[in-house]
């Protein structure tokens, strides 16, 4: 199937609202590593701190590759108390590695996928950790060595998860590992295993350059949801954090600024627009003091360290959301546990844990919330790494995002200085394909970012210069035939299509385009060969299909698809958009239903109903004399009953409708007044309380109906419920949804002709009266009946001189 552009086109149009099942990530920034042991204790201060919302938790876990080991983690505890879990996938722990050598990545992302389909309370999964680290690469029996795990190579093995994960969880999120920050280049050395040295490779890149390729090679194979980050001081002073130093030739911030570095050089900036996820986050020393082996063991934890933290990431956060730049969700500090390594803040050899809780309790109190309403106030900075690759027929341009663009402007120039002139523009996508140019000309290109605060200025310039010329045929609007569009009604068709390529297509071979409407093929057009020159414009009608040249039309919404060049016959310079989608929503104009019972009538079966699936009915005569609007007699004789409601779709949303209901008494269990009470509402809002059929018939056997006015909610929907009132249960016997009466909205006089305009819905037949005497006995038609569109319409009449006097009757 070829790509689809969108283009909404009305007879009237559908707004879809996708539907994300993954439960909301916590507002604020506060969080910790480690799920077990329980740090309850350090997220019930986030809690108590913010009125009961819940904090972040970095969770990690080390899962194998054993294909048939189904077992998974509850992190229901945490999440039920508010928490969001971010939990990290590992192969292993060293030796094994965070990840697997490349020979079980397929096992590994099996083992991924069953340990995530199997637990619960967590959205959010990470793949593998710092394989910037010689210390986090797999130990490959194989040749006895802990082999280099590239950027490409982790992220094959990740596109690998993602995928195997999002086909069992759609709506969660994938993350790639956090890399280490100040973790390389490095050369090549040993590492330990149980008393052996082994040797492992050299590592070339720094840790950005490693972040930035990751991202960069993961991105070319598929999407990713979101970006992990490991970022810390070196000392847990103010000066600590807030250090220019960098290292040496690298010119890479030697401080807590690395989250600078991260963003400026490590994550590209077409990716500006993911969350960014602070996974682990320290002063490099112990809390307590005393280590890491080898720095220096003074350092420990200093009052106000975490306050700072907190009020850096909130600075960043409120520029961010209108700069353009990523923002950050979480701040976990590592790490709880008293027992995993040295860095614990939990345990009584921390004897600055107390000030720590104080300190977090401090920075909760400034409720840190990372920003939703992200909005620029400037023009969005100006896309970068344009590129332009000659194809067959096509220059094919590729570039970045700098963020916070609306849209695209494609500008092109046959000299390097220009003048530039634009040659796409509202684009949404990094790409686009020219296919308009003349061969073996050379061509200079640039892009534009726009907002609604402006323009960016131009990206950089690509050129290339393109050897052929093809055809590129696009359908450029959809319409159709049958004015009035109703359920039953056949509609035909057309397409508009335009070659915008640099050459004709072929005389004498068929242009033709598929017409589906959902998906579904109704007819084509199979007329046409003549040849399309490059620039011009053609109207094909449906003239052909699998059995006619139409779709009956059905109510609803429809998504209608014209496929220009449908079965490829012949080479174009770009294949990917011959596809252009159009809404077209099918409205009734009312309904008619027998509840409990079948079609008789203008009444239909009963249909649309939710709720109990009891029904009664009776032979019994039903005396309907007098009643207005009285349903046929078998309508009163069958009904559904208990606790039920009907949603009638396909509506007009927004506008007034007349909900009738039909109701006689015919249980055996009432015999007199008070013996049957209930409720009814519509659209939520009670219109009936306690009614009693019997009371407001007289009798038992009598119709009885009630009028109420009602609007149609957005989805275009009515929704009648009855519910259990004073005594026994609720019941109906019939539904009407019908149109109010015509009212005259205005009128116009102006060259010799009267007009009058009303408010029309669709598929209903309007007549104008019209008599010169209102005491006249009858009323005469004016010629010729309206059919409703949904929107206003008009009659108009000849002025005379005489007086006149109009109605507006409803015929159908």
């Amino acid at each position: 199937m070829k790509s689809l552009n969108r283009f909404m086109m009305l007879v009237s149009a559908v707004t879809l609202a996708a539907v994300s099942l993954r439960a909301a990530e916590s507002p604020f920034l506060y969080g910790i590593h480690d799920h077990d042991p329980d740090p309850s204790e350090f997220l019930n201060h986030i809690k108590s701190g913010t009125g009961g919302t819940g904090g972040w938790v970095t969770a990690t876990v080390a899962v194998g590759a054993n294909t048939n080991d189904f077992s998974g983690a509850n992190f229901t505890a945490l999440s039920n108390a508010g928490h969001t879990i971010i939990c990290r996938i590992n192969y292993g722990y060293y030796p094994d590695g965070t990840i697997p050598i490349a020979a079980k990545y397929d096992d590994f992302a099996t083992r991924c996928k069953n340990f995530v389909a199997n637990s619960s309370g967590c959205n959010l999964w990470l793949i593998g950790n710092e394989l910037n680290l010689a210390a986090e690469w797999p130990f490959d029996a194989g040749n006895s060595r802990f082999n280099y795990v590239s950027p490409s190579d982790y992220a094959n093995c990740f596109r690998k998860c993602y995928n195997a994960i999002r086909a069992i969880r759609p709506n969660d999120k994938i993350l790639p590992q956090a890399t280490a920050p100040w973790g390389g280049p490095y050369g090549s050395g040993t590492q330990n295993i149980s008393g052996t040295d082994y040797p492992h490779d050299a590592q070339p890149l720094s840790w950005v350059q490693y972040e930035n390729q990751m991202l960069t090679a993961i991105t070319n194979t598929g999407p990713v949801d979101g970006i992990a980050l490991h970022i810390g001081s070196r000392g847990y002073t103010y000066a600590d954090i807030h250090s220019t130093s960098t290292f040496g030739s690298l010119g890479l911030y030697s401080s807590f600024y690395v989250y600078k570095d991260w963003i400026d050089f490590g994550i590209p900036p077409a990716l500006y627009s993911l969350p960014l996820y602070v996974t682990e986050c320290n002063g490099l020393y112990y809390w307590k003091g005393g280590g890491p082996p080898g720095e220096d063991l003074t350092k420990k934890y200093v009052a106000g360290w975490m306050q700072e933290i907190f009020a850096e990431f909130n600075r960043h956060n409120q520029s961010a959301a209108t700069n353009g730049r990523p923002i950050f969700r979480c701040v976990n500090f590592y790490r709880w546990c008293s027992f995993c390594d040295g860095w614990n803040i939990d345990g009584a050899s921390n004897t600055n844990k107390a000030q720590i809780l104080a300190d977090l309790d401090a920075s909760v109190a400034q409720l840190y919330r990372w920003p939703t309403n992200v909005t620029s106030t400037n023009p969005p900075p100006a896309p970068t790494g344009l590129t332009a690759t000659v194809g067959n027929g096509s220059v094919s341009l590729n570039w970045n995002s700098g963020g916070f663009a609306n849209s695209f402007k494609v500008k092109r120039a046959t000299a390097t200085g220009g003048p530039y002139s634009v040659i796409a523009s509202n684009l949404t996508t990094t790409s686009y394909v020219n296919t308009s140019f003349t061969p073996n000309a050379t061509y200079f290109y640039r892009v534009s970012a726009v907002n609604a605060n402006g323009e960016s200025a131009d990206s950089n310039t690509a050129s290339a210069t393109p050897t052929n010329g093809l055809p590129d045929v696009i359908v450029t609007a959809i319409s159709w035939t049958a004015a009035h569009i109703g359920p039953g009604t056949n509609v035909v068709f057309r397409a508009t299509v335009k070659n915008q390529g640099a050459a004709a297509t072929p005389a004498g071979v068929t242009l033709g385009v598929g017409f589906l409407v959902d998906g579904v093929q109704y007819s084509w057009s199979g007329g046409y060969s003549s040849a399309l020159a490059a620039g011009s414009s053609v109207t094909l009608t449906a003239d052909g299909g699998p059995s006619v040249n139409y779709w009956t039309a059905t109510a609803g919404a429809h998504t209608v698809t014209a496929n220009v060049d449908d079965i490829n016959r012949f080479a174009e310079g770009n294949e990917a958009n011959n596809v252009l989608d159009s809404n077209i929503v099918v409205y009734v104009s009312g309904y008619a239903l027998n509840t409990g019972g079948n079609a008789v009538g203008n009444f239909a079966a009963d249909n649309f109903w939710s709720g109990s699936t009891n029904v009664f009915s009776v032979a019994t005569a039903i005396d309907t004399n007098g009643v207005a609007f009285a349903a046929p007699q078998l309508v009163y004789q069958t009904e559904r009953w208990s606790n039920f409601s009907y949603t009638l779709p396909n509506l007009m949303p927004g506008r007034a409708y007349t909900v009738r209901l039909h109701f006689a008494e015919i249980s055996p269990s009432v015999t007199t007044t008070n013996d049957r009470r209930f409720h009814v509402s519509i659209n939520g809002s009670q219109v009936l309380t306690n009614f009693d059929i019997f009371a407001a018939a007289g009798a038992k056997f009598r119709g009885v109906t009630r009028s109420f006015t009602a609007n149609a909610d957005g989805s275009g929907q009515i929704t009648v419920a009855l519910t259990r009132g004073a005594s026994n249960e609720a019941k109906l016997s019939g539904i009407e949804i019908i149109p109010p009466a015509p009212s005259i909205a205005s009128w116009s006089v102006g060259g010799g002709t009267f007009t009058l305009n009303w408010l029309s819905y669709p598929g209903k037949i309007y007549r104008v009266q019209f008599k010169s005497d209102l005491n006249a006995a009858s009323w005469s038609n004016l010629a010729g009946d309206v059919t409703g569109t949904g929107a206003m319409v008009s009659k108009p009449d000849s002025l005379l001189q005489a007086a006149r006097f109009y109605r507006i009757l409803v015929v159908n």
